[in-house]
């Protein structure tokens, strides 16, 4: 089961680096890495972004990096995912607010016969760490979303 990786980025030249080693070394302690591809997708970068992006794609065999002139993150994901045919597409912001010990759950019920995984901050057993301010705007956008689509 191949298992492609979107990582959408707009000038994040300062934890490029670091956040895509953490995934490797992720995806290499918690999923065989010679069925996952990670796709950096840059949404038209304005400092050193693509620059490393690039290098991380000639030095990781795991890596690719695609770069977009038009900005979005929702084009950004799709623009990795249909650069790399797969059977399990994924994908996380580059901060990696989402935990990534929790890929092979969410690869498993797909395995199991899933059509979607999702993993969520929301989960009762997760940690999120944020200020005041964000968590009542974020509940207020849940809220909004569930009145509006149930």
């Amino acid at each position: 089961m191949r298992i492609t990786i979107a990582l959408p980025v707009l000038n994040e030249e300062a934890v490029l680096l670091d956040s895509v080693e953490r995934v490797l070394e992720a995806v290499r302690s918690l999923l065989p890495s010679d069925i996952v591809t990670v796709v950096v997708a840059d949404n038209g970068s304005s400092d050193r972004t693509a620059e490393i992006g690039q290098q991380l794609a000639n030095t990781k065999p795991m890596v690719h990096y695609l770069r977009l002139e038009e900005r979005g993150k929702g084009l950004a994901v799709f623009a990795a995912w249909n650069q790399v045919p797969a059977d399990v597409y994924v994908f996380t912001d580059i901060d990696l607010a989402a935990d990534l010990s929790a890929l092979p759950d969410l690869v498993n019920a797909i395995r199991g016969g899933a059509g979607l995984s999702v993993g969520s901050r929301f989960h009762p057993a997760s940690t999120v760490e944020r200020s005041a301010g964000r968590q009542f705007y974020s509940l207020g956008y849940r809220n909004l979303l569930k009145a509006t689509f149930g």
